[in-house]
C-alpha cells in the first residue's frame, strides 16, 4: 500500500517551492485515490475550493511521478478522480485525472482557504454530512446557511479539518455580497456612487465577481454622460437642430433621462423662439423692402 508520507515526500522534489506547503494535502488526496481508486465528494470540493491546491494540480499536470510501486501520471480527463491502472515491471502505472472545476464565478473560487492545517477529525462520521453541506451552501453562495452549519460543526469539534477559516470566510463573504447587494439596488442617477463601491470593493476583495454586471452598467452610464455633455455644449452653443438629434436618440436608449428630456424640451422651445424671430427679422426685412420700393414708384409717378 502506497502512504500519504511516501507520496508526500516524492511531491515535494517535484513542486515548485512556493507550493511545497501544498504537497502534504495532495499526498492524502492522492493516497485515497490510488487505494481505493476512486475520490470521495469531500476531496472533490476539497479541490474545487481551494485555490492553492488547484495552482499545485496544475503544476503536476503532464508529469509522472516515480514511487517505490508506482508511477503517477498526471494528465488532463474529463471525469473527477478517474483513474486507470496497468502493469508495468516493477509494479502499476496510475494515470490519474483531477481536472479543476470549470465553476469560477462563486465567492469560494476567489476565495484562498489553506487546507494545510488539517486539524482533529474527531467525530468525522457525525460531521461529515454536515461539512459537505456547508461546503455546498458556500458553493451556492448560501453564505448565511453556511455560516450557521459551520458554527454548528465549530460548536461540537472547533478544531474539525478547517472550519474556523470557513467560518471567517463566509463572515467576509456575507458582507461582501451584502455590499455588492446594496450597490445592485442604486438608481441611474447614483452611478457615480456604485462606480466608487465597486473600487472600493476591487480593493477589499481583487476580482469580485460581478454577477449582474454593475462594471457594464458603469460604463453604459458614463457613456450616457458623455454624450449628454456634447449635447450640453451644442445647447450653450444654440445650436439647437443638433442637440434635439442628439438627445432624441439618447432618451430613446435611456427614457427614464430626465436630464436630457429636459434639455431636450428646452431646446424645442427655444429653437420654436430662434425660428420666430427669424421670422420677424425676415418680415421686418420684408416689409422695409417693400416700403423702400414703394417710395420708389411714387417718385417714378411723380416725375
Amino acid at each position: 500500500m502506497i502512504t500519504p508520507n511516501e507520496i508526500e515526500q516524492v511531491l515535494k522534489s517535484v513542486l515548485p517551492l512556493e507550493q511545497q506547503d501544498q504537497a502534504k494535502v495532495l499526498a492524502y488526496l492522492l493516497e485515497e485515490v490510488l487505494n481505493k481508486q476512486e475520490i470521495s465528494d469531500t476531496n472533490k470540493i476539497k479541490i474545487r475550493s481551494d485555490t492553492q491546491v488547484q495552482s499545485a494540480l496544475q503544476s503536476l499536470s503532464g508529469k509522472n511521478i516515480r514511487l517505490k510501486e508506482a508511477i503517477l501520471s498526471f494528465g488532463a480527463g474529463s471525469q473527477m478522480g478517474e483513474v486507470t491502472i496497468g502493469n508495468i515491471a516493477m509494479g502499476n502505472i496510475y494515470n490519474i485525472n483531477l481536472p479543476l472545476s470549470p465553476n469560477s464565478a462563486n465567492v469560494v473560487s476567489k476565495t484562498s482557504i489553506p487546507l494545510s492545517s488539517r486539524g482533529s477529525l474527531a467525530g468525522s462520521e457525525k460531521l461529515e454530512p454536515l461539512w459537505i453541506e456547508a461546503i455546498n451552501a458556500f458553493e451556492e453562495n448560501n453564505l448565511r446557511k453556511a455560516e450557521l452549519l459551520f458554527a454548528q460543526i465549530s460548536k461540537i469539534n472547533p478544531n474539525y479539518r478547517n472550519v474556523q477559516h470557513y467560518i471567517s470566510d463566509a463572515q467576509k463573504a456575507d458582507m461582501f455580497l451584502a455590499f455588492y447587494r446594496g450597490l445592485c439596488d442604486k438608481e441611474d442617477n447614483q452611478w457615480r456612487e456604485v462606480k466608487q463601491g465597486i473600487g472600493m470593493l476591487e480593493h477589499w476583495h481583487p476580482g469580485y465577481p460581478d454577477t449582474q454586471g454593475l462594471r457594464d452598467w458603469i460604463n453604459l452610464q458614463e457613456a450616457r454622460e458623455a454624450r449628454y455633455k456634447v449635447a450640453l455644449r451644442l445647447y450653450e452653443d444654440a445650436k439647437y437642430d443638433e442637440v434635439i438629434v442628439e438627445i432624441e436618440g439618447l432618451v430613446k436608449e435611456f427614457p427614464e433621462y430626465h436630464e436630457a428630456i429636459q434639455l431636450l424640451q428646452g431646446a424645442r422651445d427655444n429653437k420654436l423662439e430662434q425660428e420666430y424671430r427669424e421670422y420677424i427679422r425676415s418680415l421686418k426685412t420684408w416689409q422695409k423692402e417693400a416700403r423702400e420700393e414703394q417710395i420708389e414708384e411714387d417718385k417714378k409717378r411723380e416725375i
